[in-house]
């Protein structure tokens, strides 16, 4: 398949909060592929440092959804094709913020619910390919992470 047919077709840029992306993944209404643990795990605690010390910014996610899908308004059920890895650790850090929300410690308490704010708050950029066939969903990533690495 030659790529530059994906990439004529014009993704829709879309916004999700972490936590609405981690509670698709969670309801099965976000695929994602096979994750590397080693590198979610890097991802994971290099996020939750920089969410504690509010300096984090992460790169926009790519997607796709059924055809059609957009002209409902902000699609409820993604594939993701680029950031899997990203979204495993984002789903980690949630689950470390929920371990401070319900520690013993007033200040771990304190403290998990400013970083459950700061999650809540802030938002992703998705950018949504429609109607790519399970094939063209694989070029595109293969495409994004070959010109990411040259």
């Amino acid at each position: 398949m030659n790529t530059s047919y994906v990439f004529r077709k014009k993704p829709a840029t879309i916004y999700y909060s972490i936590v609405e992306l981690v509670t698709m993944l969670g309801n099965e209404k976000l695929e994602v592929g096979t994750a590397d643990q080693a590198q979610v795990q890097e991802i994971q605690h290099s996020l939750f440092d920089k969410v504690l010390a509010n300096q984090f910014c992460l790169a926009p996610l790519v997607a796709s959804s059924e055809k059609e899908k957009l002209a409902e308004g902000k699609p409820t059920q993604l594939k993701i094709i680029d950031g899997t890895q990203r979204i495993e650790a984002l789903s980690q850090v949630i689950n470390r913020v929920s371990n401070k929300i319900t520690s013993k410690s007033k200040e771990e308490r304190r403290q998990g619910c400013n970083l459950l704010k700061r999650l809540t708050t802030t938002e992703l950029v998705v950018h949504v390919f429609e109607g790519l066939s399970p094939e063209d969903a694989d070029q595109l990533h293969i495409a994004l992470n070959t010109n990411h690495r040259t």
